[in-house]
């Protein structure tokens, strides 16, 4: 006898288009810094993937603010 399944088995089809579509509405739906997160997570985790959990939590700064010649108009 089979037990009754506590989730109801659902399958949803549609076309590639149509889920194209979807992805696209859900990312317009994204505020930039939402967007930027989502992107900035992804990449992290490719990177993750690809130095197998050797990447850094932070990224260690190595340059440093340059000063203003003196000599050069052309400064900014």
């Amino acid at each position: 006898m089979e037990k009754k399944r506590k989730i109801e088995k659902v399958v949803r089809k549609g076309s590639f288009a149509e889920d194209e579509d979807e992805e696209l509405i859900y990312w317009a739906n994204l505020s930039v810094k939402e967007r930027m997160s989502e992107a900035a997570e992804w990449n992290r985790k490719v990177w993750q993937h690809i130095l197998k959990d050797k990447y850094p939590e932070r990224i260690e700064k190595t340059g440093g603010k340059k000063d203003k010649s003196l000599t050069d108009e052309d400064d900014f």
